[in-house]
């Protein structure tokens, strides 16, 4: 169990469980749940027959009923014989930094089913009540690279170790002498990521030497640099993008902070506490409380009041209470004043 968790944290994961199926739906969404707790974005979106139960971290979105026609049969669309949901599980740093727009979701959706009968899709309360009553991220989620053709372009040479995406074994060696095959063969294992470093194989040195490269020596150093400053510049843009990334994302983490200074020791407990927190909607600012959550230690659960809504009231309370104060000073020093007089 230990290996299967680990092999979905950190991941955005979609998992189809069909009908009839001898598949344990409870011990599997467990250990989606144990998943849960790396401390790396991870997300669980889930097609299931509908549960009457769900464990804690999972949140039913959407219902649909048996007569939906959701699954195409020999290409026709039939209806499920019994209802089915999409649920989903995530963690706090995958809501932060790949953010949910639950208004265009639910308007996909309905634009989606709108031409089936009213109640076939339902979006449950709960759930609506969750995302509506925080305020939503404005940053985009992350996506993948809009150039998916790069992904699976074919290596322009048999010698390869620098390029990330070419496949560890090469058949286009099968022509070349079975010595030099076997240099390049090793040559392609050499690890990617030194290779962006300039550190080039050792079997690349051999086999210039086997050749009788008298400049052997200066071919590997203009190589070692031009790998070197290749991968420098692709770092740079990394790096570019990233800051440009986490300028929009990092101002969700900082929490309000208060004129008033806390003492120290109560500012570590609210660290520890907030560490724990497992609610996935951290970071996500609560302005009302919809879903009738109970309050916990974390102030994430927390209803924000805008004082700017009710400042008038504010403000006379305010010249009440100073009204009060002066009156009471003034009787304090009348009454002084009279025992005076008396002696």
């Amino acid at each position: 169990m230990l290996e299967y968790t680990s092999l979905h944290s950190g991941r955005n994961s979609f998992t189809f469980i069909p009908l009839n199926t001898n598949v344990n739906i409870q011990g599997l969404l467990e250990i989606f749940c144990e998943a849960l707790q790396s401390q790396a974005p991870s997300r669980f979106i889930c097609v299931i027959p509908k549960e009457m139960i769900l464990p804690s971290q999972f949140l039913e979105l959407v219902t649909f009923d048996t007569t939906s026609l959701l699954f195409y049969w020999q290409g026709d669309l039939v209806s499920a014989p019994s209802p089915i949901s999409i649920v989903l599980a995530m963690n706090k740093q995958s809501a932060l930094i790949d953010p949910i727009n639950w208004e265009f979701f639910k308007s996909r959706l309905f634009k989606w089913s709108e031409d089936w009968r009213p109640g076939l899709v339902t979006v449950s309360e709960q759930t609506n009540f969750l995302f509506t009553e925080r305020d939503p991220l404005l940053h985009s989620p992350r996506a993948l690279s809009k150039q998916q053709n790069n992904l699976f372009q074919q290596p322009c040479s048999i010698i390869n170790f620098f390029d990330a995406y070419s496949p560890r074994k090469s058949y286009a060696l099968n022509s070349l002498p079975p010595r030099v095959a076997a240099l390049i063969g090793q040559m392609n294992r050499h690890p990617t990521f030194l290779g962006v470093l300039g550190i080039l194989p050792n079997q690349l040195r051999s086999l210039l030497k086997e050749t009788g490269r008298e400049d052997r020596e200066e071919i590997l150093l203009d190589l070692s640099r031009t790998l070197f400053f290749a991968g420098f510049r692709v770092w740079k843009k990394r790096q570019k993008l990233a800051k440009h990334y986490w300028n929009n994302v990092k101002q969700r983490q900082l929490k309000e902070k208060t004129k008033r200074k806390k003492p120290m020791k109560k500012q570590v407990e609210e660290k520890i506490v907030e560490s724990k927190c497992q609610n996935p909607f951290h970071y996500l600012r609560r302005h009302e409380n919809l879903s009738s959550q109970r309050p916990t230690k974390c102030p994430c659960r927390n209803a924000v009041v805008n004082f700017t809504e009710i400042s008038p009231l504010r403000s006379s309370h305010q010249k009440f209470n100073s009204l009060n104060k002066e009156q009471m000073f003034i009787e304090k020093r009348t009454n002084r004043l009279h025992r005076k007089t008396c002696i």
